[in-house]
């Protein structure tokens, strides 16, 4: 299988990367990173972008064969961050909700089969807690993008 993951270098997603490489079951691994990993292995090609709406433009990277992104299995969206360390309400959202929805409006570019989202707790678009609030937006709008499969965690 082909896989996908976005978030490579934080706390979820640097463990799941760890398993990917692991296991036989995915021969290619594409990372979508914004810092270095620090994981090496020969199925693992790195996709670097400087901020996340490079995002919007991934399947014109010139650093990528367009077969790279085609016919993705498995996308694991392990993006996230905290309100503290994003600075700001407003760069929390970019990357808990914008990452999240532009990922899943590639999903004809990149022909993504099966979405997987590490969301949170309580997530719910009406929550009165923004934390829970932006990730329960997240959610809603991966399913409304029509992709094969999804899972939420």
């Amino acid at each position: 299988m082909k896989v996908l993951i976005a978030g490579a270098t934080g706390a979820i997603g640097s463990l799941l990367l760890e398993e990917l490489c692991k296991d036989e079951r995915f021969h290619q691994i594409i990372a979508i990173t914004r810092r270095d990993l620090a994981l090496q292995s020969k199925k693992l090609k790195e996709l670097k972008i400087k901020s996340l709406s490079d995002l919007l433009n991934i399947d014109g990277d010139p650093n990528f064969d367009k077969q790279d992104l085609d016919n993705i299995d498995v996308l694991f969206c392990c993006l996230g961050t905290t309100i503290k360390a994003a600075g700001s309400r407003e760069e929390f959202r970019k990357v808990d909700f914008e990452g999240v929805k532009i990922l899943a409006k590639k999903k004809k570019k990149i022909k993504i089969k099966h979405f997987l989202l590490i969301s949170a707790a309580g997530a719910n678009k009406n929550s009165p807690i923004f934390y829970n609030q932006v990730k329960g937006e997240a959610e809603e709008v991966l399913l409304h993008h029509n992709i094969p499969q999804i899972s939420i965690f």
